[in-house]
């Protein structure tokens, strides 16, 4: 199809039949009818804004007046919509809908299993002056104005709607509130036992030099069989059906974690979270023996033996208690050093290594003694910079007591 001038009006007025009608029938097609100066594009019906449309007369109105193209290029096209320039993306041929005729549509994209055809957004092209032109948007036909009295109709559905949600939203909050409140089971008497015997153990894997936690865990395990009460009775699945009706999976999960917690410590069972569209994700809880709600781990353990629950609990006990070890060794080392340093502000240290950089001089600004915490201003020899620190006392004694080439950590 060739392009050529706009059909012009006669003095008269009256409409020229256009002999050189636009023609689409490909991608190919569509951009060079876009290219016909002065085309005017029209929106004949848009699913995606249907509900809208048929409900709101200005969002029609808006929509109905023609788009005229300024600018094609390779994927894209400019358009002039009330003096608006906005910018279309042009469709692939598996989204492009022909008959051969000035019309085309869009579809969206299809996916995998899809049997419908999916929205579409139908447009029409017409040169300017044409019989076409003066005829307006088919969006008044395509989505026929809904009435009234349906428009009340449906917003006061909506609003019972919102109102049952907020009021199932609000008793879903009290009922977990109340869980949360709830008093704990008792604690297992035999857990105080199992508890100091990963104590000690944790205590002599660390003076072996066991470092990866891993390591520490087995060596827990090989010296607290004796001591350790677990079971491994795996109880039914529980299954909670995502936006179903009744009480939320936040409240479903806390109680049944409550109720769980009283159970024998190792007894576990798996949760299954199920999409309306058949997706689902797992997780396990298990009861701990202490008095505190049951351990929610992350995964499914139905296809690594009864034990792994019980594997993977154990792990996090050694992970924290060895946390807690640590913790007191800190405390103990930053009391000795501060005691030891006996900061107060004002001290000054000369040539003190820190992180790999070298301080000429180190003056102490302020200290904590409850939390062994040491503000430092540092000054580097031959920088006008300064340089503020807030360090432990145990990182200041070891860096006051490293070996140097040359003195340092001396008191001024």
């Amino acid at each position: 199809m060739t392009a050529r001038a706009a059909t012009a009006l006669p003095p008269d007025g009256t409409l020229i039949p256009d002999l050189n009608p636009i023609r689409i029938s490909s991608v190919a097609g569509l951009k060079r009818a876009l290219a016909v100066p002065g085309v005017l594009m029209f929106v004949d019906r848009n699913d995606h804004l249907a509900h809208d449309i048929a409900r709101d007369p200005e969002l029609m109105r808006s929509l109905m007046p023609p788009r005229r193209v300024k600018r094609v290029m390779t994927g894209q096209v400019l358009l002039d919509r009330n003096g608006q320039d906005i910018w279309m993306t042009l469709p692939k041929a598996s989204r492009l809908g022909t008959n051969g005729t000035n019309r085309f549509v869009v579809r969206d994209e299809r996916r995998p299993g899809d049997d419908h055809p999916g929205r579409v957004v139908a447009y029409r092209l017409e040169r300017p002056g044409s019989a076409g032109a003066v005829r307006s948007s088919e969006l008044p036909s395509s989505h026929p104005p809904v009435a009234a009295e349906q428009i009340a109709a449906e917003k006061a559905a909506c609003a019972t709607e919102e109102a049952a949600r907020n009021a199932r939203r609000e008793k879903d909050d009290r009922d977990w509130r109340a869980i949360a409140a709830a008093t704990p089971p008792p604690e297992d008497p035999r857990w105080p036992v199992l508890k100091s015997a990963m104590l000690a153990a944790i205590r002599r894997a660390l003076d072996r030099g066991v470092f990866y936690n891993a390591d520490v865990e087995d060596a827990v395990l090989g010296e607290t069989r004796d001591v350790e009460f677990a079971v491994t009775t795996r109880l039914p699945d529980l299954v909670l059906q995502v936006h179903a009706d009744g009480p939320s999976q936040r409240v479903q999960v806390a109680d049944a974690v409550h109720v769980h917690a009283g159970l024998a410590r190792g007894t576990w069972r798996k949760i299954v979270h199920r999409a309306v569209d058949g997706f689902s994700w797992s997780e396990t809880m298990i009861s701990t023996g202490r008095s505190e709600p049951a351990a929610r781990i992350e995964g499914s353990f139905a296809d690594q033996g009864a034990e792994a629950p019980l594997r993977r609990l154990i792990g996090s006990e050694v992970y924290k208690l060895r946390h807690e070890i640590e913790a007191r060794d800190l405390a103990v080392r930053q009391k000795h050093a501060y005691e030891r340093l006996d900061p107060t502000p004002g001290t000054a240290y000369a040539d003190v290594v820190i992180a790999k950089h070298r301080f000429s001089r180190l003056v102490v600004t302020a200290v904590d003694a409850a939390s062994g915490t040491i503000v430092l201003d540092g000054r580097k020899r031959g920088s006008a910079k300064r340089y503020t620190a807030t360090l432990d006392a145990a990182q200041v004694a070891a860096a006051l007591t490293r070996p140097k080439t040359t003195a340092c950590g001396s008191l001024i």
